[in-house]
């Protein structure tokens, strides 16, 4: 097997001498997993004599928003951790969120829909959203920093997951793979990573806007059956994502020759 150099987004070549004392490698291989295009305007110029590089991409979605031919591998999830609540929480229905404590993970427009539904007795469970505290102050909206509970015990407290950002775009979105894993209905704004593993109706629920938001939440609030149902679905989806098979098909990629076009055939 020849060798391979296997990069990340922000390693650079420019200005480094070592590239031009090793011996090239005999492919290049960037595990991409930013929305950047100067970045990876970056990544195409490599050394004098070196292969152009070849891209992993996290999903079908970030590959089409660049224009670049890539190998889709979605970002790894650990399904004993990430697993289903054998039971759930008794008292009024629980929808939450997880993401940075950061404005840009958060849709203002949320603010209205979180309101309205406490209003109505559900209980909103945002974690990783004290940034938006001045924004809202409801007893059934609890707001905690980021890392107050562990990822996969906050999730299993929930019985719908909600996501929608704002100015950030999630190439992938792990968290909401993360909840499908915890089996729990997911309800997600259309623009993001995660939607090439959802298939509306089956394993989760898509909206443009967020009064499509608010009737979906509400036909679920009302509707246990199909909490189950899509949470099961879920479920399978990402054990299929993450099966042995699929593990070794993606492993794979790095032991055989290129098989995309190349950005560029001679690096700069």
């Amino acid at each position: 097997m020849g060798r391979i150099f296997k990069g990340l987004p922000d390693t650079h070549w420019r200005g480094k001498l070592w590239p031009r004392l090793a011996a090239p490698p005999e492919r290049l291989i960037y595990v991409y997993n930013t929305m950047l295009p100067n970045l990876l305007e970056s990544t195409a110029k490599v050394p004098p004599g070196w292969p152009a590089p070849e891209y992993v991409m996290i999903s079908d979605f970030q590959r089409a928003l660049l224009g670049v031919p890539a190998e889709i591998h979605p970002s790894p999830i650990d399904l004993e951790r990430f697993t289903p609540a054998q039971t759930r929480a008794t008292g009024a229905l629980r929808i939450g969120r997880m993401s940075r404590d950061t404005n840009d993970k958060h849709n203002h427009k949320d603010i209205g829909l979180y309101r309205e539904l406490a209003d109505e007795g559900i209980q909103w469970h945002l974690q990783g959203a004290r940034c938006i505290a001045s924004d809202i102050d409801h007893p059934s909206v609890h707001l905690t920093a980021a890392g107050t509970k562990a990822a996969a015990e906050f999730l299993r407290s929930l019985d719908i997951f909600y996501y929608q950002t704002d100015t950030h775009i999630e190439t992938f979105g792990r968290v909401v793979i993360e909840a499908m894993a915890c089996a729990l209905p997911v309800v997600c704004h259309r623009h993001g990573g995660y939607s090439d593993w959802i298939e509306h109706g089956h394993n989760g629920l898509l909206f443009d806007n967020n009064e499509e938001a608010k009737a979906l939440l509400k036909r679920l609030l009302n509707d246990s059956s199909e909490r189950l149902r899509l949470g099961l679905a879920a479920r399978a989806t990402v054990e299929q994502m993450y099966s042995k098979k699929a593990i070794n098909e993606r492993l794979e990629f790095y032991l055989v020759p290129p098989r995309h076009p190349l950005l560029r055939k001679t690096g700069t």
